[in-house]
């Protein structure tokens, strides 16, 4: 019998099964990378100290007696604060009494809540420079350096309210006195009262009704210029005595002019332009003996104490 061949079995094809679509890959979304802010360094305030500056007034008249002014406006800052409101007096003033609402400041005295309009001064008479020190403390207790108020005041009026002219005058050839009529050029009310001021040293002390380079100038009747001699308010003239032997002519010197109403003059000059005529004094005394006369009492003198001296050693012996 015949070996049977063997058939091979056929593969069987894959049949594709119906399409599908190829999965889809999902990439997540990425995400946004945060953005960190940093923090921010916290500053520190550093509280820096106040400022008190220095201030100064233009000279004033001096009111006298006890009237009281207002002291010039103090200058304080602060950087944190804006202006601090607390003030100290540290040093108190020679020329005058400081006052605050009235009553009289002390020295070290802490005013809280600082009004300048309340701050006042009552300068001694006459002139008077008011020189005082402060300080400012602001909300944290820092202290400002020290700093100085300067107020000075004048014994002569910074106002002028009518003009007087300057007066220039020859010499009195007869005598040591020369007599000046200074009101006679000018148009014054009566009672107007002379006054002398104590510079004389020939440089103009006034100008647009103050006082030239703050010039501290008073007044007086009688003003004696040293080696030459004296000026004095006579009846309602300016009356120059020289000294003995002075023949030069006089250092010019300055007067102003108040009326009964108060009211002030400008400053004039007056001025003697010829020297002055007045004998070298010499005293009667010696001449009247003679120089023969005064050697020969000398010479007398002497004779008379060498023979009391020789009596006296033969007593001793």
């Amino acid at each position: 019998t015949p070996t049977p061949t063997a058939t091979p079995t056929a593969t069987p094809t894959a049949t594709p099964p119906p399409y599908l679509p190829r999965p889809v890959r999902l990439i997540p979304a990425s995400r946004p990378t945060p953005i960190v802010t940093p923090t921010p360094t916290p500053t520190v305030v550093v509280n820096t100290r106040p400022v008190a500056n220095s201030v100064e007034s233009s000279m004033v008249t001096n009111p006298g007696g006890d009237i009281k002014v207002s002291v010039v406006d103090l200058n304080v800052t602060n950087i944190e604060d804006g202006t601090p409101i607390t003030v100290t007096i540290t040093t108190l003033p020679t020329g005058g009494i400081l006052y605050y609402m009235g009553e009289e400041v002390t020295i070290m005295q802490e005013i809280k809540n600082f009004v300048n309009s309340q701050f006042e001064v009552d300068p001694d008479n006459g002139n008077q420079t008011i020189v005082f020190n402060y300080t400012t403390t602001d909300s944290e207790g820092l202290v400002s350096e020290p700093a100085r108020v300067r107020m000075p005041f004048s014994a002569v009026d910074a106002d002028e309210n009518f003009n007087i002219g300057d007066d220039r005058v020859l010499a009195n050839t007869q005598g040591s006195q020369t007599t000046i009529d200074v009101l006679g050029n000018d148009e014054i009310g009566a009672e107007s009262t002379i006054l002398l001021l104590n510079n004389s040293n020939g440089t103009p002390l006034w100008s647009d009704g103050k006082a030239v380079g703050g010039a501290m100038v008073s007044t007086t009747d009688s003003l004696m210029i040293l080696g030459e001699g004296t000026w004095d308010v006579h009846d309602g003239k300016i009356v120059f005595t020289a000294e003995d032997g002075f023949t030069d002519t006089p250092t010019p010197i300055y007067y102003m002019v108040k009326d009964k109403h108060g009211n002030s003059s400008n400053v004039a000059q007056v001025s003697i332009v010829s020297p002055c005529v007045c004998e070298t004094y010499e005293s009667d005394a010696v001449p009247a003996l003679g120089k023969v006369w005064i050697i020969f009492i000398m010479l007398f003198t002497s004779m008379l104490a060498g023979v009391f001296f020789r009596e006296e050693k033969k007593v001793i012996l």
